[in-house]
């Protein structure tokens, strides 16, 4: 650790090292040799209050865990370890999935709001640029609102992705309606659709056209045929049977009367 610290920040980088494994012991260089860039996360730990260095040089010397959180705070600084202090376990998943935008998000998040966001935060990485700002700016803008919206949906839609390009789509479209308490369900070709309280339907443009025509052609033109169709079989009836009517008549009139 001493040899990298000197090859990386000097003399002076290697006085860190030597303060800090003397007032934190060996658990203080096992937390630096898991960093590959070993002068900014001393100069993250130095910027941290003193009462959280030991919690940080223990997260930092956790394993696999430990190295990615040295990783991150390498590149980001001394936020990645904030956020990790702040939420365990779920602030790394933020910053390792999303960047500086997570460990900025996570700073505003309660640590079950963090928990629940980190659920989806691989899913919310693969989004694209403009689709990842926008739901990352309605959390940050509503987060117990959009929260509860995500509880509601994977509950209500056990196996299903909620952060895909299309459900983002509809998300983003139509967000006063998500935050104000819709819901987005599925129709039988998978696309999503936004429900209201009151149970009408709205599908959303970009997820897959008008809902209206959507019914219209699946549901009230095989009812119209359907119901055309026995209307056309009971005209028929009715005028066979006063055709009929009409012929016993005429043969009645025509016998000779005694």
């Amino acid at each position: 650790v001493s040899a990298a610290a000197a090859k990386q920040g000097g003399e002076q980088a290697v006085d860190q090292v030597a303060i800090l494994a003397a007032k934190y012991g060996p658990e203080a260089l096992t937390a630096l040799d898991h960093s590959p860039n070993l002068v900014p996360v001393i100069k993250a730990l130095n910027q941290l209050p003193e009462g959280q260095v030991a919690v940080a040089l223990t997260r930092l010397s956790a394993g696999k865990a430990g190295r990615e959180l040295a990783e991150a705070t390498g590149k980001i600084g001394v936020t990645a370890l904030r956020t990790e202090l702040a939420h365990p376990g779920v602030g790394l998943v933020l910053v390792r999935s999303l960047g500086e935008e997570g460990a900025e998000l996570a700073s505003r998040l309660t640590t079950d709001q963090a928990i629940a966001v980190g659920r989806h935060a691989d899913d919310l990485s693969r989004l694209s640029p403009a689709q990842r700002s926008g739901v990352l700016s309605l959390l940050r803008n509503d987060a117990d609102r959009l929260v509860a919206f995500m509880g509601r949906f994977v509950e209500a839609n056990p196996g299903k992705t909620l952060f895909t390009a299309a459900t983002t789509a509809v998300i983003l479209a139509e967000p006063e309606r998500i935050l104000g308490g819709d819901e987005v369900v599925f129709d039988a070709d998978g696309n999503p659709i936004v429900v209201r309280k009151g149970g009408l339907t709205d599908r959303v443009i970009e997820a897959g056209g008008d809902v209206a025509g959507h019914v219209s052609a699946n549901y009230l033109r095989p009812l119209y045929l359907t119901v055309a169709t026995l209307a056309g079989i009971l005209a028929l009836g009715w005028v066979g049977i006063k055709v009929w009517q009409f012929k016993k008549l005429k043969r009645v009139l025509r016998r000779p009367t005694a």
